[in-house]
Protein backbone atom coordinates (compact mmCIF):
# COMPACT_ATOMS: atom_id res chain seq x y z
CA UNK A 1 0.00 0.00 0.00
CA UNK A 2 2.75 2.17 0.85
CA UNK A 3 4.48 1.43 -2.17
CA UNK A 4 1.82 1.96 -5.02
CA UNK A 5 1.60 5.45 -2.55
CA UNK A 6 4.67 6.65 -3.22
CA UNK A 7 4.22 5.48 -7.49
CA UNK A 8 1.08 7.76 -7.56
CA UNK A 9 2.55 10.75 -5.22
CA UNK A 10 5.74 10.22 -8.47
CA UNK A 11 3.45 10.34 -11.31
CA UNK A 12 1.32 12.92 -9.86
CA UNK A 13 4.11 15.27 -9.34
CA UNK A 14 5.56 14.75 -12.65
CA UNK A 15 2.36 15.71 -14.01
CA UNK A 16 2.77 18.62 -11.95
CA UNK A 17 5.88 19.60 -12.36
CA UNK A 18 7.04 23.20 -13.42
CA UNK A 19 9.77 21.64 -15.61
CA UNK A 20 9.10 20.86 -19.40
CA UNK A 21 9.74 17.18 -20.64
CA UNK A 22 12.17 17.29 -23.02
CA UNK A 23 12.32 14.33 -25.38
CA UNK A 24 11.81 13.13 -28.97
CA UNK A 25 8.25 11.80 -30.31
CA UNK A 26 8.69 10.06 -33.62
CA UNK A 27 5.33 9.43 -35.27
CA UNK A 28 4.15 6.18 -35.46
CA UNK A 29 4.17 6.05 -39.69
CA UNK A 30 7.48 6.88 -39.81
CA UNK A 31 8.75 4.39 -36.33
CA UNK A 32 9.21 1.19 -38.35
CA UNK A 33 11.09 3.05 -41.48
CA UNK A 34 14.12 2.33 -42.48
CA UNK A 35 16.95 5.23 -44.04
CA UNK A 36 19.87 5.47 -45.15
CA UNK A 37 22.19 8.56 -46.15
CA UNK A 38 18.70 11.01 -46.84
CA UNK A 39 19.65 14.34 -46.78
CA UNK A 40 18.13 17.35 -44.54
CA UNK A 41 18.74 20.74 -44.72
CA UNK A 42 18.21 22.73 -41.40
CA UNK A 43 16.09 25.56 -42.33
CA UNK A 44 16.69 29.29 -40.87
CA UNK A 45 16.41 29.56 -37.24
CA UNK A 46 13.37 31.00 -35.63
CA UNK A 47 13.01 33.09 -32.13
CA UNK A 48 16.27 32.65 -30.98
CA UNK A 49 18.03 33.61 -27.55
CA UNK A 50 21.58 34.45 -26.58
CA UNK A 51 21.66 34.82 -23.02
CA UNK A 52 25.33 34.09 -21.91
CA UNK A 53 27.64 36.21 -19.29
CA UNK A 54 31.24 35.75 -19.78
CA UNK A 55 34.29 35.63 -21.78
CA UNK A 56 34.10 33.83 -24.87
CA UNK A 57 37.61 35.35 -26.82
CA UNK A 58 39.57 32.69 -25.70
CA UNK A 59 37.04 30.47 -27.33
CA UNK A 60 35.88 32.34 -30.39
CA UNK A 61 38.12 34.74 -30.65
CA UNK A 62 37.63 38.35 -31.12
CA UNK A 63 34.16 39.99 -32.40
CA UNK A 64 30.37 40.83 -30.80
CA UNK A 65 30.52 37.78 -28.09
CA UNK A 66 26.35 36.79 -29.43
CA UNK A 67 26.77 36.76 -33.08
CA UNK A 68 30.25 34.20 -32.14
CA UNK A 69 28.41 31.91 -30.14
CA UNK A 70 25.46 31.44 -32.55
CA UNK A 71 28.19 31.07 -35.55
CA UNK A 72 30.02 28.29 -33.41
CA UNK A 73 26.23 26.40 -32.77
CA UNK A 74 25.42 27.02 -36.90
CA UNK A 75 29.02 25.75 -37.82
CA UNK A 76 28.83 22.58 -35.58
CA UNK A 77 25.39 21.82 -35.74
CA UNK A 78 25.64 20.07 -39.39
CA UNK A 79 28.78 18.35 -38.87
CA UNK A 80 27.02 16.68 -35.54
CA UNK A 81 24.02 15.56 -37.61
CA UNK A 82 26.16 14.58 -40.01
CA UNK A 83 28.61 12.24 -38.24
CA UNK A 84 25.82 11.29 -35.29
CA UNK A 85 23.11 10.93 -37.37
CA UNK A 86 22.29 8.87 -40.99
CA UNK A 87 21.17 12.16 -42.39
CA UNK A 88 24.26 12.92 -45.44
CA UNK A 89 24.67 15.79 -46.54
CA UNK A 90 23.42 18.20 -44.10
CA UNK A 91 23.42 21.93 -44.40
CA UNK A 92 21.78 24.63 -43.84
CA UNK A 93 19.87 26.96 -46.32
CA UNK A 94 17.66 29.82 -46.93
CA UNK A 95 14.09 28.94 -48.74
CA UNK A 96 14.01 29.96 -52.34
CA UNK A 97 10.55 31.23 -51.58
CA UNK A 98 9.22 31.65 -48.17
CA UNK A 99 6.26 28.44 -47.22
CA UNK A 100 3.22 28.97 -46.16
CA UNK A 101 2.90 27.86 -41.87
CA UNK A 102 0.29 26.83 -39.51
CA UNK A 103 0.44 26.72 -35.65
CA UNK A 104 0.36 22.89 -34.52
CA UNK A 105 0.25 22.02 -30.72
CA UNK A 106 1.52 18.75 -29.49
CA UNK A 107 0.85 17.16 -25.96
CA UNK A 108 4.07 16.08 -24.24
CA UNK A 109 2.90 14.64 -21.83
CA UNK A 110 3.33 17.67 -19.52
CA UNK A 111 1.64 20.69 -18.52
CA UNK A 112 3.10 22.41 -21.39
CA UNK A 113 1.66 22.19 -24.98
CA UNK A 114 4.74 22.08 -27.66
CA UNK A 115 3.58 24.98 -29.82
CA UNK A 116 5.50 25.01 -33.03
CA UNK A 117 4.62 26.12 -36.85
CA UNK A 118 4.58 23.48 -39.77
CA UNK A 119 4.23 23.57 -43.43
CA UNK A 120 0.79 23.67 -44.96
CA UNK A 121 1.38 23.19 -48.74
CA UNK A 122 1.67 19.66 -50.17
CA UNK A 123 4.72 20.43 -51.95
CA UNK A 124 8.58 20.09 -51.58
CA UNK A 125 10.02 22.75 -50.01
CA UNK A 126 12.89 24.43 -52.16
CA UNK A 127 15.87 25.90 -50.85
CA UNK A 128 18.28 28.42 -52.41
CA UNK A 129 20.77 25.30 -53.37
CA UNK A 130 18.57 22.46 -52.90
CA UNK A 131 15.23 20.27 -52.11
CA UNK A 132 16.30 17.93 -49.56
CA UNK A 133 14.44 14.68 -48.04
CA UNK A 134 14.39 16.28 -44.87
CA UNK A 135 14.24 19.70 -42.70
CA UNK A 136 14.80 20.21 -39.65
CA UNK A 137 12.94 23.44 -38.07
CA UNK A 138 13.93 24.72 -34.74
CA UNK A 139 12.50 27.64 -33.21
CA UNK A 140 12.56 29.06 -29.45
CA UNK A 141 16.55 28.19 -29.67
CA UNK A 142 18.33 29.29 -26.52
CA UNK A 143 22.25 29.24 -25.96
CA UNK A 144 23.58 30.07 -22.51
CA UNK A 145 24.54 29.97 -19.02
CA UNK A 146 22.13 29.27 -16.15
CA UNK A 147 22.59 28.63 -12.29
CA UNK A 148 21.34 26.01 -10.25
CA UNK A 149 22.05 23.47 -7.32
CA UNK A 150 23.19 20.10 -8.18
CA UNK A 151 21.57 17.20 -7.89
CA UNK A 152 18.24 18.72 -6.52
CA UNK A 153 14.38 19.02 -7.96
CA UNK A 154 13.30 17.13 -10.77
CA UNK A 155 14.42 15.67 -14.05
CA UNK A 156 12.29 14.92 -17.23
CA UNK A 157 12.86 13.56 -20.44
CA UNK A 158 15.22 11.54 -22.03
CA UNK A 159 19.08 10.43 -21.23
CA UNK A 160 21.30 10.57 -23.98
CA UNK A 161 24.00 8.18 -22.33
CA UNK A 162 24.00 4.52 -23.88
CA UNK A 163 24.15 2.89 -21.04
CA UNK A 164 21.31 4.12 -18.47
CA UNK A 165 17.72 3.20 -19.12
CA UNK A 166 15.21 4.79 -21.61
CA UNK A 167 12.95 4.23 -23.95
CA UNK A 168 13.12 5.15 -27.39
CA UNK A 169 10.81 7.75 -29.13
CA UNK A 170 9.21 5.22 -31.35
CA UNK A 171 8.16 2.76 -28.51
CA UNK A 172 6.50 5.42 -26.05
CA UNK A 173 2.62 6.59 -27.44
CA UNK A 174 2.31 10.06 -27.16
CA UNK A 175 0.39 10.34 -24.46
CA UNK A 176 2.73 8.32 -22.35
CA UNK A 177 6.34 9.73 -20.96
CA UNK A 178 9.10 8.86 -19.26
CA UNK A 179 10.93 10.54 -16.75
CA UNK A 180 13.54 10.32 -14.61
CA UNK A 181 12.63 9.60 -10.74
CA UNK A 182 12.56 13.04 -8.65
CA UNK A 183 16.12 13.48 -6.72
CA UNK A 184 14.95 14.03 -3.42
CA UNK A 185 16.98 15.65 -0.73
CA UNK A 186 17.39 12.48 2.50
CA UNK A 187 15.57 15.65 4.87
CA UNK A 188 13.42 17.20 2.64
CA UNK A 189 12.26 19.53 5.33
CA UNK A 190 12.47 23.64 5.65
CA UNK A 191 15.54 23.84 7.03
CA UNK A 192 17.33 21.70 4.79
CA UNK A 193 15.41 23.53 2.02
CA UNK A 194 16.96 27.14 3.20
CA UNK A 195 20.26 25.11 3.51
CA UNK A 196 20.17 24.48 -0.06
CA UNK A 197 19.08 28.45 -0.86
CA UNK A 198 22.41 29.11 1.00
CA UNK A 199 24.53 27.01 -0.68
CA UNK A 200 26.61 28.08 -4.05
CA UNK A 201 24.82 27.18 -7.43
CA UNK A 202 26.82 25.34 -10.14
CA UNK A 203 27.12 27.46 -13.81
CA UNK A 204 25.61 25.23 -16.72
CA UNK A 205 26.60 25.74 -20.30
CA UNK A 206 22.81 25.02 -22.13
CA UNK A 207 20.96 24.58 -25.04
CA UNK A 208 17.78 24.27 -25.42
CA UNK A 209 14.84 24.47 -28.68
CA UNK A 210 11.75 22.83 -30.06
CA UNK A 211 11.81 21.29 -33.53
CA UNK A 212 10.08 19.49 -35.71
CA UNK A 213 11.63 17.22 -38.36
CA UNK A 214 9.62 17.36 -41.87
CA UNK A 215 9.63 14.94 -44.41
CA UNK A 216 10.10 17.04 -47.66
CA UNK A 217 8.76 13.86 -49.80
CA UNK A 218 5.45 13.04 -48.37
CA UNK A 219 4.57 16.72 -46.81
CA UNK A 220 4.12 15.65 -43.42
CA UNK A 221 5.51 15.66 -39.63
CA UNK A 222 7.85 12.82 -38.95
CA UNK A 223 9.43 13.74 -35.87
CA UNK A 224 8.86 16.23 -32.95
CA UNK A 225 10.06 17.50 -29.56
CA UNK A 226 12.07 19.76 -27.50
CA UNK A 227 15.86 18.69 -26.75
CA UNK A 228 18.12 19.75 -24.15
CA UNK A 229 21.85 19.93 -23.30
CA UNK A 230 24.15 21.13 -20.26
CA UNK A 231 27.55 21.15 -19.26
CA UNK A 232 29.01 21.83 -15.96
CA UNK A 233 31.21 24.70 -16.06
CA UNK A 234 35.29 23.99 -14.92
CA UNK A 235 36.08 25.00 -11.55
CA UNK A 236 35.28 26.36 -8.19
CA UNK A 237 34.39 28.53 -6.70
CA UNK A 238 35.31 30.30 -10.48
CA UNK A 239 33.24 28.01 -12.49
CA UNK A 240 34.91 28.90 -15.98
CA UNK A 241 33.04 27.52 -19.48
CA UNK A 242 35.84 26.02 -21.18
CA UNK A 243 35.93 24.88 -25.00
CA UNK A 244 35.31 21.48 -23.81
CA UNK A 245 31.90 22.55 -22.49
CA UNK A 246 30.89 23.98 -25.74
CA UNK A 247 31.67 20.61 -27.71
CA UNK A 248 29.69 18.70 -25.22
CA UNK A 249 26.96 20.64 -25.22
CA UNK A 250 27.03 20.01 -29.45
CA UNK A 251 27.14 16.38 -29.08
CA UNK A 252 24.51 15.83 -26.45
CA UNK A 253 21.63 18.29 -28.16
CA UNK A 254 22.13 16.31 -31.60
CA UNK A 255 22.63 12.78 -29.54
CA UNK A 256 19.21 13.66 -28.08
CA UNK A 257 17.63 15.38 -31.06
CA UNK A 258 18.05 11.97 -32.81
CA UNK A 259 17.55 9.47 -30.16
CA UNK A 260 15.35 7.08 -30.96
CA UNK A 261 14.18 8.08 -34.30
CA UNK A 262 15.19 5.88 -37.37
CA UNK A 263 18.17 8.96 -37.97
CA UNK A 264 19.77 7.90 -34.95
CA UNK A 265 23.15 6.43 -36.07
Amino acid sequence: MRRTAIVIVILTLATLSCAPIYRTVVVKEFASEQVQKVSLVIAPLKNVVVDYFGNVKDEFGEGDQKTLILNHFKEKLPIRLYTQSKFDPVTFDTFKEEPQFRAVSYDMGDMFKLNVSVPTDSTAIEFENSVPDFVLFIEDLFIGVEMMHDNYGFGFGYNSTPNKPGFLASEVPENILYFQPPTIPKNPNPMQNMHMNRTPKTKYLRYKCDFIIWDNRHYKVVAYGRTFSKSKAQGFPIQVIRMFNWYECDKKFVNDLVYGTPFQQ
